[in-house]
């Protein structure tokens, strides 16, 4: 029924045997949670074995090989964890190190893995290193009721899939599908398939104006109700992240909420909040890339975006938040064609005694949010899109953020504002202040592109 849903090859889910053959991880004698024995190593395959003909298969955990295709599965207080097997930063077994608890003041927060080379940590559950950039790889894992005939029914099945490869083919199906609509509304891309479930029911598509990596947007009684996605593919874990993702853009929009500050008008309005739900003002003229592929602004609303924008941008920022994902599709267009920011999914929300010229999460700072900025006021100004990659270089371990080689982007030559959008990509523009002054000394009457 929805073909565009068919897993890719080589990311199916694989059975690495019953929950019986993970026994909990405890104690050893010398009071360390050793890992080995408790636990097996498998060699995923690389092709799809959805048709059987292929199966993972264990590794000796003395003698494990090449670990570079391998997924350590252990249990730790009765949940079952699956992770690399290979230390991102050592390429070491992790099977010979040790489980431990993370805590704060006698309280367990979570739990991590020391591995035994160099004593580095990683939590096994955001896959986070103690130090460092590194990350480990964490694979989803579930808990399924065995055949019939399978002998006890409470030796459940243990099925893992790699996490990071399963949400990338995600993204990816939602980036082919962005290119089969051109109607975007509430900062996410519409969907003309019924895409996203509710209840396990897909969403009839009349409903549903917009949809992203992490959330859906539903038009119900004249309000865009964004709430976590879930399609027929997520799993539990899945679904877990997009409502943590969800809650952390709630807490960016009560702080960006202010009645005292008229800046504040220019995020677009939240109506309400539940557990569930971000209840955000419905923009008849939906985003700005899809604007400005039908129509061509004049040179004074493309000034008077440009402003506005980097009005909102020193407002964000004066509110100590990282917006992080600045693109055309996240600002939208009120009935009265006015600049509304949106989706702060990916933002940051720092501490309000913040330094933000210092300011620094995972290479995200406010010369980054300024260098996106001119790329939208880039396609504002040619009707082009200019992509950004800030991991274009990086290594597969490396998660932070870099701003690309100048020659990486488009020039600026002969275009109008073109002097400021360069500004912005060259770090000219220590701040947002600063950018906004530029822009309100350009007379939109000039015919010169430098400015």
């Amino acid at each position: 029924m929805f073909p565009f849903m068919r897993r890719a090859r080589g990311d199916a889910w694989q059975r690495v045997g019953r929950i019986s053959a993970f026994p909990d991880i405890g104690p050893n004698n010398d009071d360390n949670y050793r890992i080995a024995p408790r636990c097996k190593a498998f060699s995923i395959p690389k092709t799809d074995s959805s048709a059987g003909s292929q199966c993972p298969v264990e590794a000796d955990i003395d003698l494990p090989g090449d670990l570079k295709d391998q997924v350590l599965v252990f249990r730790y207080k009765g949940k079952v964890h699956a992770i690399d097997h290979q230390c991102p930063h050592s390429s070491f077994p992790l099977s010979q190190g040790t489980i431990f608890d993370i805590e704060d003041f006698g309280i367990t927060l979570s739990a991590g893995v020391t591995c035994p080379k160099h004593g580095w940590a990683f939590d096994i559950f955001s896959g986070q290193a103690d130090r460092g950039n590194y990350k480990l790889k964490i694979w989803e894992v579930q808990l399924r009721d065995p055949p019939e005939d399978g002998g006890d029914p409470e030796d459940k099945e243990v099925w893992t899939v790699n996490a990071n490869k399963r949400r990338k083919q995600v993204e990816e199906q939602l980036q082919q599908m962005n290119h089969m609509t051109g109607d975007c509304t509430a900062g996410i891309h519409a969907s003309p398939l019924p895409l996203p479930i509710i209840r396990g029911d897909p969403i009839p598509q009349e409903q549903v104006i917009g949809y992203g990596s992490s959330a859906v947007v539903l038009l119900e009684d004249g309000v865009a109700v964004r709430t976590p996605l879930r399609c027929i593919w997520s799993s539990d874990y899945d679904v877990d992240v997009n409502i943590q993702s969800l809650r952390r853009e709630q807490d960016v929009y009560r702080r960006l909420h202010s009645l005292e500050d008229d800046r504040s008008t220019g995020i677009v309005r939240c109506l309400g909040f539940s557990t569930e739900a971000t209840r955000l003002a419905y923009m008849p003229n939906g985003d700005l890339r899809t604007y400005l592929a039908k129509c061509r602004p004049s040179r004074q609303l493309q000034l008077a975006w440009c402003y506005e924008m980097a009005r909102i941008l020193c407002y964000v920022h004066d509110r100590r938040v990282l917006v992080a994902d600045i693109s055309s599709q996240n600002f939208l267009l009120d009935c009265h064609i006015s600049i509304k920011m949106c989706d702060f999914s990916e933002a940051s929300l720092l501490p309000l005694e913040t330094d933000m010229e210092t300011a620094d999460d995972k290479g995200f700072t406010t010369q980054i949010d300024i260098g996106l900025l001119g790329a939208v006021m880039y396609e504002v100004m040619t009707g082009s899109r200019c992509k950004v990659d800030l991991f274009k270089d990086n290594l597969p371990t490396d998660g932070r953020a870099y701003w690309p080689d100048r020659k990486t982007l488009p020039s600026t030559q002969d275009i109008w504002l073109g002097a400021i959008i360069e500004g912005c990509w060259t770090g000219e523009f220590r701040t947002a202040h600063s950018l906004l002054q530029a822009l309100d000394s350009v007379d939109p009457n000039c015919t010169s592109p430098i400015s």
